[in-house]
């Protein structure tokens, strides 16, 4: 019985892992549209994620905001992914959308 509460609590901790990376891929996704349209409406890019929507979406990784940058060439929006570390919008360890325009 022991063995089948361990495997229960592997898969709900697995559940868990697969429910933040997708809701921050998805939050991230959101906010790089809505930071385009931002853009197309006045024709610039926000200073912050704020001017986009005023309640921005929480990074279920660190309990902060996802981190927002202008970039010369466009915009950057990520957030630290499933290790916790910000490693500065690496697309091989956070969960990034760098958008070119």
């Amino acid at each position: 019985m022991r063995s089948q509460w361990n495997i229960l609590a592997m898969n709900m901790v697995m559940f868990k892992k697969r429910t933040e990376s997708l809701e921050s891929r998805r939050s991230i996704t959101w906010l790089g549209l809505k930071a385009i349209i931002y853009q197309k409406k006045f024709w610039h890019l926000p200073n912050s994620l704020n001017e986009v929507i005023g309640n921005v979406p929480i990074d279920p990784y660190t309990g902060k905001s996802y981190v927002y940058s202008k970039l010369p060439d466009g915009f950057i929006i990520y957030g630290v992914g499933s290790d916790g570390k910000d490693d500065g919008g690496n697309p091989e360890t956070d969960i990034v959308w760098n958008c070119k325009m």
